[in-house]
């Protein structure tokens, strides 16, 4: 976690006292970037540089590790197709919401969590093993 109270931060301050009213001033942002970074994972076709970013800025703000955040995003693109099918319009145009959704999840997760062993170097950190 990001606490400015911690070992490594203390000894920062020492240094830096500045970075103490720097902190003070930017925390309250906090929660308004998670629920960015959130919606983000959560959109229907998200880059794999938006994911990402998004992906790390959880893991660097909330300390979380890689598997439950994996789960989390999971989660949340499953309630996602779920609103798809929920939503007014069209069945076709629900369907295809949902379908384009599933795909996007699917790619995200092969080309940023997924490592075979043809393929290793395109990962910082693999999720799953093949």
């Amino acid at each position: 976690n990001l606490h400015i109270g911690n070992g490594a931060a203390s000894q920062h301050l020492t240094q830096f006292p500045v970075l103490a009213q720097q902190w003070g001033a930017i925390s309250h942002f906090k929660p308004s970037i998670l629920q960015g970074c959130r919606d983000t994972l959560e959109g229907v076709s998200v880059s794999d540089e938006q994911f990402t970013e998004s992906v790390s800025t959880v893991i660097l703000l909330e300390g979380v590790d890689l598997e439950t955040l994996v789960q989390e995003v999971l989660e949340s693109r499953l309630s996602a197709v779920a609103r798809h099918l929920t939503s007014g319009g069209s069945v076709r145009n629900q369907l295809a919401d949902c379908v384009e959704s599933i795909i996007c999840t699917l790619d995200l997760v092969h080309n940023n969590l997924v490592t075979s062993n043809h393929v290793t170097d395109k990962l910082k950190t693999p999720f799953v093993t093949m």
